[in-house]
């Protein structure tokens, strides 16, 4: 009986390897359009809120919680059609930690006790901002954490944290925050978050009109490793050098040309004002990339790109 059971554990853990373990990743799976900034388990499938009000943001909806025009600013989805947001921080408060907002979400499995698992997810700071906070992550627990519970809580360290030294401060950029560690046995729940107070958070100034620290979240992925495996990617997020070093000529009647100084594009795409994807192109790890817009009728435009593993955003305007 015993070996039955081992073969059947063994079984269960090479058919998870590779698999993400989390529901609704990007948030795509939802009740309905957003048409107030309310954030609930009845609201969006899977993901639940803590404390205070994350916000649910879809294409679907043309104005307040649209994409990618919102109240926030401006930003196309990193995946798909959806993104959440939360608070990271606030000023003006009495309470030091007010405005921390926290997303949490059941796996679909336990994790299995000393088993190796990459997980990872993408952040933008909003553009609207004064600051945006460096400090965000990923923690694993075994229960839920009540909803109301004000964080952050002694004692709470997130398994996945971008390191402060790694400045989230370009509005423009979807930031890769990454990781490895080995499960206790017991985890079942992730949240996404500001596990620090306001003194002890690293802070970048913007220069938004908002005294706030917010984040957009999205794609959300945990899955298991060999013993000896790696995430995908490089766990490290380099420094912010994946900026297009030019983008000529600007304004342009025509041809664009993307040229990149530190990194590679392996993804193009152009969308109008509207959010609308007017052009996507792979390409094999390029840091030169032409393209024709010269059909595109006069206005403003937004050139999305992969560069480094993570997407970046720049204004066009087609004369």
């Amino acid at each position: 009986m015993k070996q039955l059971a081992l073969i059947l554990l063994l079984f269960i853990s090479i058919l998870t390897l590779g698999q993400n373990l989390v529901p609704n990743p990007s948030f795509e799976d939802s009740y309905g359009c957003p048409l107030s900034n309310i954030y609930n388990n009845n609201f969006n499938n899977n993901w639940f809120n803590i404390y205070d009000s994350p916000d649910y943001f879809n294409s679907c909806d043309q104005a307040f919680q649209g994409i990618p025009n919102n109240f926030w600013g401006y930003q196309p989805a990193m995946y798909g059609n959806a993104y959440t947001g939360i608070g990271t921080g606030l000023w003006g408060s009495s309470v030091e930690y007010n405005g921390r907002e926290y997303i949490q979400v059941q796996l679909n499995s336990v994790l299995q006790q000393d088993s190796l698992y990459c997980a990872y997810f993408f952040t933008n700071p909003a553009n609207d901002i004064n600051y945006s906070a460096n400090d965000i992550g990923m923690l694993f627990t075994d229960t839920a954490i009540a909803n109301g519970t004000q964080l952050p809580l002694y004692g709470l360290t997130p398994q996945i944290s971008n390191s402060p030294s790694t400045l989230l401060n370009d509005t423009a950029v979807w930031y890769k925050i990454s990781g490895t560690f080995i499960a206790q046995g017991t985890e079942e729940y992730i949240t996404i978050g500001n596990f620090k107070t306001n003194s002890a958070t690293s802070y970048t100034y913007i220069g938004g009109i908002n005294n706030v620290s917010y984040n957009y979240i999205d794609s959300v992925v945990v899955y298991q490793l060999p013993l000896n495996g790696t995430c995908e990617t490089s766990t490290n997020i380099p420094e912010v050098k994946m900026h297009f070093t030019k983008v000529f000529p600007n304004p342009t009647t025509g041809q664009l040309t993307i040229s990149l100084e530190d990194g590679t594009a392996t993804s193009v795409t152009i969308r109008n004002s509207l959010g609308q994807v007017l052009l996507s192109e792979k390409h094999a790890s390029s840091n030169e990339v032409v393209l024709d817009i010269s059909s595109y009728p006069s206005g403003l435009y937004f050139l999305q790109a992969e560069v480094n593993g993570n997407i970046i955003t720049k204004k066009i305007i087609k004369q």
